[in-house]
């Protein structure tokens, strides 16, 4: 279960917490998509394994970010309990592949907007 599909079926009178010292660095798929599509485009050959992240931004960013572009009623709570760091160095993928680092907001927004269908709020 992904953190939005579990935030997705919160009830808004249920506490949920968003930890603000929780960070990590990870893509949408559709983003992940999108970077595959580039090399395979420009016939790119990577060989060995190579972290491909995102701008590092907190569990409590992240689901305030969300709830905005989903319009959900829900009451986000800032957590600092929750001290990690899941933050990936992408500096050698991007450096090879001078594909650029996409923002937060494009990268949710590009979401929503890819099928509205598959994103069903109750």
């Amino acid at each position: 279960l992904s953190l939005l599909d579990w935030l997705f079926k919160q009830k808004k009178d249920n506490p949920i917490y968003g930890y603000t010292q929780s960070l990590f660095s990870g893509l949408t798929t559709n983003e992940l998509s999108n970077i595959i599509i580039d090399i395979m485009a420009k016939s790119i050959f990577l060989k060995g394994i190579y972290h491909i992240s995102g701008y590092p931004i907190s569990k409590f960013d992240l689901l305030c970010k969300v709830k905005k572009l989903y319009n959900l009623y829900l009451r986000i709570t800032k957590d600092s309990s929750i001290v990690i760091s899941r933050i990936l160095d992408d500096r050698l993928f991007r450096s090879i592949t001078l594909y650029p680092k996409t923002n937060w907001d494009n990268m949710l927004y590009a979401m929503h907007n890819e099928d509205k269908s598959l994103w069903t709020v109750e």
